[in-house]
């Protein structure tokens, strides 16, 4: 299967119970994965896609989110921040030698992977990635 390497998706909104405490985890675990927030405000942050806001708690949004590490050993910081700045362990935290993915909860329990995608893209077809599913299974 052919899948194209571009945005699908132009914006990804999550509501969250608070706000401080989010943009503490997704601030740390996204410089571990070498970004930043793109724009900030008294009411949201967003990081290219991904917008989040603060809600009542029973506004929050449940997500499941999944982001690109450039190498397996960009997994170590992000699981590190991560717990370091108010997300949890997740049941099915992997992470090793030979791991290419990692799973952490964020403050509100939304669970928040990192995976190693080394998929290249083919080369008579810039632009489009081979797959054997069309999706990531993250357990």
């Amino acid at each position: 299967m052919h899948y194209h390497n571009a945005r699908l998706l132009e914006q990804v909104h999550v509501v969250v119970a608070d706000l401080a405490a989010s943009k503490r985890f997704y601030q740390a675990i996204l410089h571990e994965l070498g970004r930043t927030l793109s724009a900030e405000g008294a009411d949201f942050f967003r990081a290219d896609e991904l917008l989040v806001t603060g809600g009542k708690p029973e506004q929050r949004s449940h997500v499941h989110l999944v982001f690109r590490a450039a190498s397996a050993q960009l997994l170590t910081g992000f699981v590190a921040a991560g717990l370091a700045a108010g997300g949890r362990p997740a049941p099915s935290l992997v992470l090793g030698d030979d791991s290419k993915r990692c799973t952490l909860l964020d403050p509100d329990g939304n669970p928040v992977h990192a995976v190693v995608d080394a998929t290249p893209a083919s080369e008579d077809k810039p632009g489009l990635l081979e797959h054997k599913a069309p999706f990531t299974v993250c357990e």
